[in-house]
């Protein structure tokens, strides 16, 4: 049984992140058109400097995204460190308070790092959680490098995701290992499962023909062309791209 409310998307990403953009909006415009239309959605997303939104861009967006009952909440974005834990403290308590002001009974969070915070806000407010694109971030930060196991950031997403996979009302993967993988690492059975491809919306695709004088310009006349439809550093592939 959904509970009546508003809904709070919660993100990690910045608005211009491809991971915004493509990955997460189309699925809230999913959510939007099954919702009932007095349902308002809330989308929060952790500015990156380098991609932030200005201020009229956020009154641009806010503007077209009243139309459908929906506001954007961009927060700035922090990496961990002690700078970012005193900062998450008072975003908390301000996020509490707008979810209860704002009748908010479902927080959906994309990814384990959004989900951490969104259990501490289901804890602190009795909202239900929904964690979307679920998968181990941070085991994957140590295996690419970035975290060391026995290192603090570990430590502590390690213990919220093991707590956020319990507290969810639903956890909707990214592949279908992930049940066993948290039933292995967290000791949990999740009973309330999905599995959510990556997907396009193929409208926004249209075949032509290649444009020759662009092949020309590159040198790419008689050969073939292949795109890496993803995002390069970080947890993700870049000499393995460039390699390929």
């Amino acid at each position: 049984m959904i509970p009546e409310g508003n809904i709070l998307i919660l993100t990690q990403w910045s608005f211009k992140d491809a991971l915004v953009q493509t990955y997460t909006l189309p699925y809230v415009d999913i959510i939007r058109k099954i919702v009932p239309s007095k349902t308002k959605i809330f989308v929060l997303t952790a500015e990156q400097e380098r991609i932030s939104l200005s201020d009229d861009e956020k009154l641009n967006i806010n503007k077209q995204w009243a139309i459908k009952n929906m506001q954007l909440i961009a927060q700035p974005y922090s990496r961990f460190g002690i700078k970012k834990l005193m900062s998450a403290l008072f975003r908390l308590i301000n996020l509490s308070r707008l979810i209860k002001r704002q009748n908010i009974k479902i927080i959906h969070a994309f990814c384990t790092p959004a989900g951490s915070m969104a259990y501490i806000l289901c804890k602190m407010t009795g909202a239900k959680l929904i964690i979307d694109s679920y998968e181990p971030h941070a085991e994957a930060m140590v295996e690419n490098g970035t975290w060391k196991k026995g290192g603090l950031a570990f430590k502590i997403l390690f213990a919220l995701e093991k707590r956020e996979t319990r507290k969810a009302m639903v956890v909707i993967a990214t592949t279908q290992g992930m049940k066993e993988y948290a039933f292995i690492k967290y000791h949990t059975g999740i009973k309330n499962f999905f599995v959510k491809p990556a997907c396009v919306d193929l409208e926004m695709f249209s075949p032509r023909e290649k444009n020759p004088e662009l092949l020309r310009e590159l040198q790419f006349e008689n050969k073939m062309v292949a795109v890496y439809a993803g995002k390069l550093g970080g947890i993700y592939y870049k000499k393995e791209v460039f390699d390929f």
